[in-house]
């Protein structure tokens, strides 16, 4: 629950965190079986192995997007749980951006994608395709998600690229208003009130009539100062939110298209995310796989 700040977020965050929590009551867990490599390197069937390969796949972008989910909403909770202290508060808030960054990095591709290659993957899933693929890029895309940290330089020379975090800055670029700094000062400043820094110290140390005093009283400074931040931002956290959130809805819809059943997620304002442009962006591309799927069929080639 975010009762304590669910008046002072802009609009949009709450109805997110509301869609949010909606997923989480709807059930306790979520599980999914993998076939190991050895096994799976055993399959003499093609069309067995093709639609293993994909309902992996497409469960291991299932996998990522409830993680987020749940990332961003407990985020959004310790934002609440914070409202009164302002270290905990921009610490929280800082948290928050770098998982929407993070997720919206890996999975900025996922929906056209998919999309592009939709006829090909369920056909391939429902065994009915003589046309075999795979996508060396999503999976490295997926890997990175789950298994990159930081590597010293020893593990960077076992371990691939993409198991190497990047630089946060990456993350936050790829999700950030490509004409407006705003996230990227928010979360400097951000930076500068959870690191050592001057910034840090001055809700304690004041300069007054030519005296420096520490203040440990500093509980009316720091509401007023949560307040003043989420004022202050409130336009280019929605701009972050409705990026992650846009993104993330179109997986989640394009997922349920697949027919795959345990992935299946039910989305309440689904038909009214299905009027936007962002989704019938997305239906052209998956008509054109269609079109594309129909012409390999023809040809025998898949293009």
């Amino acid at each position: 629950m975010i009762e304590n700040l669910r008046k002072k977020l802009p609009k949009e965050l709450v109805e997110a965190y509301d869609t949010i929590s909606s997923l989480r009551k709807s059930q306790d867990e979520w599980r999914y079986v993998f076939m190991n490599d050895e096994e799976y390197k055993e399959i003499k069937d093609v069309e067995r192995a093709a639609q293993i390969y994909w309902t992996e796949m497409l469960s291991r972008v299932h996998i990522i997007v409830l993680i987020s989910f749940f990332k961003t909403i407990r985020w959004m909770e310790s934002l609440d749980d914070t409202s009164k202290n302002y270290y905990g508060f921009c610490a929280s808030l800082r948290g928050l951006i770098e998982s929407c960054g993070d997720t919206f990095y890996t999975l900025r591709y996922v929906p056209l994608t998919l999309a592009t290659d939709y006829m090909v993957i369920k056909e391939q899933i429902d065994k009915q395709s003589i046309i075999i693929t795979d996508h060396d890029k999503l999976e490295t895309e997926l890997l990175h998600y789950i298994q990159a940290t930081k590597l010293t330089s020893s593990q960077k020379e076992i371990y691939p690229e993409n198991f190497n975090a990047k630089q946060i800055i990456e993350y936050l670029k790829a999700i950030a208003d490509e004409d407006d700094d705003n996230l990227l000062n928010l979360y400097s400043y951000l930076c500068g009130i959870t690191h050592p820094a001057s910034e840090a110290n001055q809700l304690f140390l004041f300069l007054y009539q030519g005296e420096t005093i520490v203040c440990n009283d500093s509980m009316q400074m720091e509401e007023k100062l949560i307040d003043n931040l989420i004022e202050a931002n409130a336009d280019t956290l929605v701009k972050m939110y409705r990026a992650y959130m846009n993104n993330i809805i179109s997986i989640l819809l394009l997922l349920n298209e697949f027919g795959l059943e345990n992935l299946v997620l039910t989305i309440s304002f689904e038909d009214q995310f299905k009027n936007t442009d962002i989704w019938q962006k997305i239906k052209e591309f998956m008509n054109k796989s269609k079109i594309n799927y129909q012409n390999a069929m023809k040809t025998g080639e898949y293009k």
